[in-house]
């Protein structure tokens, strides 16, 4: 290796990519047959934002030599600039089939899994590097972004703190470990970890708007309704469906108890009336979070469950307002139970009908229990 090349590659490691690049030009011009030099140009060149510039030096590395590892490495850093996803993958397995012992060659295939949306394949790829180097940068870069995007807020944070204990200093791990602790709810935490990365890194454009968003008016209110959150997201939505239920059956035997037992009419309309107002203060701050796009994991019964409670209030009040109407009420309800009972144990991925054509024994337990109880009712 010459000395104008291992001065490039100094220069690399110390991200002073302009001297590198002038170091680089001279290793080539003395030696123009360099596989590596041409690489490691690309690479410079990609950090510049050159990346048309970047993807010429990339494919005169690999047609010097087409077996390099590093030569198909970075012809995929570069594909990736461009935005060619496709080939960057492909140009990165390749790289892993030349040297599958290099960490940092899974950690780019995470990378690029992230910028196509799979989190589950980066997770995968950023724990086979992991397996290889348990302290490769970029592929614990690589897990906890894929973490946060599955939802597994708590792993990421464990897996930030190992990160910086490895390196303190290092502003990308304090981002994703302030971005994890908003989501947590500790606003306090997440606003030290973003001053921080922004202190290591003012050019952190997350950590700037993470920041702006914590500091922005109405992030009190923000943060009150994720609490709501929080503690809703927290109750397993079978148990939401089967109160929904309970509550439905309540209000449909109300004429009758008031009829029976004029005494309790207060009492039962109190319930009613507080039961309703508990899910309208569940609601609006669900409706609020999403309005605000604030990043948090909603429980997938929610809208459904108040589209049906509000169905069923209308069935209610048409089956008493027309006696005839009984008959449409109970169809209505039959329908609303069917598809909450179902949903409550639907499979990942699965949706309420194909539930309840796989019959799932559960599903059709509450159904049989709610159609005795609601035809008794209406009975």
């Amino acid at each position: 290796m010459s000395q104008h090349l291992q001065r490039a590659q100094l220069l690399f490691d110390t991200e002073r990519y302009e001297l590198s690049v002038q170091e680089l030009l001279l290793a080539i011009a003395e030696e123009p047959e360099s596989s590596v030099a041409h690489s490691l140009l690309a690479h410079s060149l990609t950090q510049l934002g050159r990346s048309n510039d970047a993807l010429r030096s990339a494919e005169e590395g690999l047609r010097l030599d087409p077996s390099s590892p590093f030569g198909h490495y970075v012809y995929s850093v570069v594909l990736s600039a461009l935005d060619r996803q496709t080939d960057s993958k492909r140009a990165i397995q390749e790289a892993i089939r030349l040297s599958p012992d290099r960490a940092g060659y899974q950690g780019c295939l995470g990378a690029i899994f992230l910028e196509t949306q799979d989190p589950s394949q980066a997770l995968a790829a950023a724990n086979a590097g992991l397996a290889i180097e348990a302290t490769n940068h970029l592929c614990l870069h690589v897990r906890i972004a894929a973490l946060l995007q599955l939802g597994r807020t708590q792993t990421a944070v464990e897996v930030a703190q190992y990160a910086l204990s490895l390196d303190p200093n290092d502003a990308t791990t304090h981002t994703f470990l302030a971005t994890a602790r908003e989501r947590l709810l500790d606003p306090l935490s997440a606003a030290n970890h973003y001053k921080t990365a922004l202190r290591l890194d003012p050019t952190e454009t997350v950590a700037q708007s993470g920041l702006m968003r914590l500091q922005q008016p109405g992030a009190a209110a923000n943060h009150l309704a994720l609490r709501i959150h929080h503690w809703f997201s927290r109750v397993p939505p079978s148990f939401v469906n089967f109160e929904l239920i309970v509550g439905w059956i309540t209000i449909h035997a109300t004429p009758r108890l008031t009829r029976s037992h004029p005494h309790t009419t207060g009492i039962v309309i109190t319930s009613i009336a507080a039961y309703i107002l508990l899910h309208i203060f569940l609601y609006v701050p669900l409706s609020h979070l999403r309005k605000c796009n604030t990043p948090a994991r909603f429980p997938d019964s929610t809208d459904l469950a108040f589209t049906a409670f509000t169905l069923s209030l209308a069935a209610v009040s048409f089956g008493i307002l027309w006696p005839a109407g009984l008959i449409a009420s109970l169809l209505i309800d039959l329908s609303i139970v069917t598809v909450l009972a179902v949903s409550s144990t639907a499979r990942e991925g699965e949706s309420p009908l194909q539930s309840l054509f796989r019959i799932n024994p559960v599903a059709v337990g509450l159904m049989v229990i709610a159609m005795i109880l609601l035809i008794a009712l209406h009975g």
